[in-house]
């Protein structure tokens, strides 16, 4: 009521290109997210059986209806290797959006303050700049941001990604977004999107979903990590974890060990190969190593000892027992059914738990410097380390591991406590 048909007009062809240009970056996302789909379409068939039976079971698809495999298919399709095709995949990720969009709807996610930002700039600049309040106060504004959220998960983590974590951590859709938009933020991970966007014909497509792969898995072993943790509140949670992982990214080099300092040369060196610049190869693949980050700030708030410190000792723990192998190996194993998926994320929880707590003791070791402080409780502990040692090196030497093997290397790091 406060523009005239003119003002109005003018406003709406200014408008025009920013319009269409949202519109075509909508449909190159979802296009996006098939084709990764679509490449992990085999080694994800029995997650995608699970999430077609759940939601066939709770009446949200009819999988005749839909033309999608039944039963029979789907075993043959396991023996043979293959996955859902192209058509399947958009049916499963449209019911992922759906079932999402309404479980966000019917919560109060969409009154989170984050998301009046992510409202506003959902709207073309030329709107936005002028007209915030109005914006704030759409009619539905609820719906929008339900589904701005839907479509930001599910064509950056994947149509599985919320059913996952429910099943692993028993949280609720709203829950998970939140620990998703809270790893999206304190890893920066729109920017490193965009950097992988901007190779677009310039390397091979499959370079980038393999890069997109790996920020994929960070963002849901933060959004695992959160979880488990309360960290719930989004914008809270960013100013408490984003200065730190800033920090912690910037002193990577000279934390990590040799093994992982060559290892990471080589994963940077294949990238810069295939095309990437250097620094986003770097980035990516120092994803992983910095998935510690989250404990590290934690243990650094609650003992009040420096960020720096703290990681030192942290990550000279992991090199002494090689935890980093043993975290690599478990996240090796299956994944099949809900409870080898289940099995698998308790121990990978476990090992992160110990490796958090072992630093807190030896924190409290009477030295002030973490190699002091490491040696000082290493000889304190003599002949349990020698023991555990002895059991990881055997572990180490079993060519197909298993989950009861693990849980037996991970006893005996637990048993140093």
């Amino acid at each position: 009521g406060d523009m005239t048909y003119k003002q109005r007009n003018n406003l709406l062809h200014d408008m025009t290109d920013s319009v269409a240009n949202l519109v075509l970056q909508n449909n190159y996302l979802q296009t996006q997210a098939l084709s990764i789909a679509l490449s992990l379409a085999p080694s994800l068939l029995n997650v995608h059986t699970r999430l077609l039976r759940y939601l066939e079971n709770n009446g949200h698809l009819d999988r005749e209806l839909e033309f999608l495999p039944n039963n029979k298919v789907l075993a043959e399709r396991k023996t043979n290797q293959q996955g859902l095709n192209s058509p399947e995949l958009c049916v499963l990720i449209a019911y992922s959006k759906i079932t999402l969009y309404q479980a966000l709807l019917e919560s109060d996610l969409p009154e989170d303050p984050y998301f009046q930002t992510v409202l506003t700039n959902y709207f073309p600049s030329q709107l936005s700049e002028h007209f915030t309040t109005e914006i704030s106060q759409h009619p539905l504004h609820r719906e929008i941001i339900a589904t701005i959220a839907t479509n930001m998960v599910v064509n950056r983590a994947s149509g599985v990604f919320v059913f996952l974590l429910n099943e692993e951590t028993g949280q609720t859709s709203p829950d998970i977004v939140r620990a998703f938009m809270v790893a999206w933020e304190i890893f920066a991970m729109q920017s490193l999107w965009q950097e992988i966007e901007a190779l677009d014909n310039q390397v091979n497509v499959q370079v980038q979903i393999s890069m997109m792969i790996d920020a994929r898995k960070q963002v849901e072993r933060v959004s695992r990590w959160l979880l488990r943790h309360h960290h719930l509140d989004i914008l809270q949670s960013i100013d408490l974890l984003r200065p730190g992982v800033i920090k912690l990214t910037e002193k990577l080099a000279s934390l990590i060990d040799e093994t992982d300092k060559k290892n990471l040369d080589i994963a940077v060196s294949h990238l810069v190969e295939a095309g990437v610049p250097k620094a986003l190869a770097i980035r990516v693949n120092s994803l992983p190593l910095l998935l510690p980050a989250l404990d590290i700030i934690e243990i650094a708030s609650n003992t009040e000892v420096d960020l720096e410190h703290v990681a030192i000792l942290y990550f000279r723990l992991g090199t002494e027992f090689n935890l980093g192998w043993l975290f690599n190996k478990i996240s090796e194993l299956s994944r099949d059914t809900r409870w080898t998926s289940l099995s698998r994320s308790a121990l990978r929880d476990e090992l992160y738990n110990t490796h958090r707590k072992l630093t807190i003791v030896v924190l409290r070791t009477d030295a002030t410097e973490p190699q002091a402080q490491l040696k000082t409780w290493m000889e304190q502990k003599q002949v349990c380390i020698t023991r555990c040692q002895q059991v990881l090196a055997d572990v180490n030497n079993i060519e197909n591991l298993d989950l009861s093997v693990l849980s037996v290397a991970l006893r005996e790091i637990r048993n140093l406590l």
